[in-house]
């Protein structure tokens, strides 16, 4: 999660997310959960747009990174696309 890394890390976990170190098959995302603060006071779908504006910052150490692995949006597609994949493998091979 973007928003627990440490200041003067965020080289190394750029590394991961681009799948240059500790490469996996599916690649890693990045999210950014909101604050405990948050979760009483915001719902869901703000928390979302707090999370686009924290990774569109032009100049953050995000703005380098592959969009399509950045954010929950990005994340929950991923993982029912693969979900789906899986049961039609299972289910319906061909």
């Amino acid at each position: 999660m973007a928003d627990r890394v440490q200041p003067g890390t965020e080289e190394q976990w750029l590394k991961i997310l681009r799948n240059e170190e500790h490469q996996i098959r599916h690649r890693y995302y990045i999210t950014r959960q909101m604050t405990p603060e948050q979760v009483g006071h915001l719902s869901s779908q703000e928390g979302r747009i707090q999370e686009k504006i924290f990774f569109s910052q032009p100049r953050g150490p995000w703005c380098t990174v592959d969009q399509n692995y950045i954010g929950v949006e990005n994340l929950t597609n991923a993982l029912s696309k693969r979900l789906c994949e899986m049961v039609e493998n299972t289910y319906f091979p061909q």
